[in-house]
């Protein structure tokens, strides 16, 4: 597993939102105990609860699940509860950008993935790669 490397705003985002979610989450309930006579009363603060710890799951589950992986001849990308994949026969090159430091799969008619990792992760994700499809070229570009 490939562990997804976040840019430091999109880090900083995520946590932001779970932070705030928390902050939201505990408004409500202080709201519920002290206002909670009437129906509604109870009732948006527990609806405005239920959506904040849903957005901040997701924006805290990302930041922890977020990795490339293979399995069964397929690439995978997940990111929290999301996943693409890409099946790794149909991939047709890959190529390192060394300036840019960035990976990038290409499979298809002309399309492309740009790999997200470490760099320290780029020669073991490539190694991988050209083990389960040695026909994938792969090259090194310097000059971007």
């Amino acid at each position: 597993m490939y562990k997804y490397k976040f840019s430091k705003l999109i880090f900083t985002l995520l946590i932001v939102i779970g932070a705030l979610s928390i902050v939201g989450i505990t408004g409500n309930a202080i709201s519920l105990f002290k206002n909670g006579d009437t129906f509604f009363e109870i009732l948006i603060p527990v609806l405005s609860a239920v959506l904040e710890a849903f957005v901040g799951t997701i924006a805290i589950y990302a930041l922890v699940k977020a990795r490339y992986f293979f399995k069964n001849d397929t690439l995978y990308f997940k990111l929290g509860f999301f996943v693409s994949k890409l099946p790794i026969l149909d991939i047709t090159s890959i190529s390192l950008f060394k300036e840019k430091k960035s990976l990038v799969v290409y499979y298809g008619d002309k399309k492309y993935m740009l790999i997200v990792i470490s760099e320290l992760d780029f020669d073991d994700f490539t190694n991988e790669l050209l083990k389960l499809n040695p026909s994938i070229t792969y090259s090194i570009e310097t000059n971007d």
